[in-house]
């Protein structure tokens, strides 16, 4: 996969097609991020920017400020994250482009979460999942749940928190890199027997009835 990204981005600086290379670069950041290479990825990621920003690629620039703070947020950059996540978030909203304003107030749930701010990150959540609901998006719905998870974890509202991973436990939209060190804290904290029923009771709730569970609890 890592080659054919690569091929493709040697011919658009071939071709000089700066827009295509845009898109490139960000993939690639993308299958750096899948790789564990974070530091590469963000690296991509800020190239894709600049050009992108060069050729005025809007739609691009707003999407690869979001994978830009996520990268960021993975490498604990959580300064770096929080603005270029704003940054990506205004331009989103201007006019109102609901998939991307998702992914990013997601995306900033992770990192108000990562850096203990539990009022914001319920804000975020909720918001973000009001968006999904909008969208009517199982993925997107699924990928934003993840959020009250880990916000869960950090509150200490295990059983809680490990009802909602239930819920998405086995889904291939849920960010796996994220969800699967929380599901071994929950099950340290719980002990296997615990988190196991609670994973269970997730399993039977369905997304949307866990989405309307997790704004109730969130106050959203």
């Amino acid at each position: 996969c890592g080659a054919y990204i690569r091929r493709a981005i040697s011919l658009c600086r071939t071709l000089g097609n700066r827009r295509l290379l845009s898109g490139a670069l960000v993939t690639l950041g993308n299958w750096a991020v899948e790789s564990g290479d974070v530091a590469a990825a963000c690296d991509h990621y800020r190239e894709a920017l600049h050009i992108a920003r060069e050729v005025a690629y809007r739609q691009n620039v707003i999407h690869t400020l979001s994978c830009l703070g996520y990268g960021e947020y993975r490498a604990r950059a959580y300064d770096e994250a929080l603005m270029h996540l704003a940054e990506g978030l205004a331009l989103a909203e201007q006019p109102m482009q609901p998939r991307f304003v998702c992914n990013i107030l997601r995306n900033m749930a992770f990192v108000r979460v990562a850096r203990g701010e539990a009022a914001q990150a319920c804000a975020v959540i909720c918001r973000a999942l009001r968006v999904a609901q909008s969208l009517n998006s199982d993925s997107q719905k699924a990928r934003t749940m993840l959020g009250a998870v880990l916000l869960g974890l950090h509150m200490g509202a295990h059983e809680q928190a490990a009802r909602w991973a239930g819920v998405i436990r086995d889904d291939p939209d849920a960010d796996a890199a994220l969800l699967d060190p929380a599901c071994a804290e929950l099950e340290a904290a719980l002990g296997a027997r615990r988190f196991q029923r609670a994973l269970a009771q997730g399993r039977s709730m369905g997304l949307d009835t866990a989405v309307d569970d997790i704004l109730a609890a969130l106050g959203g």
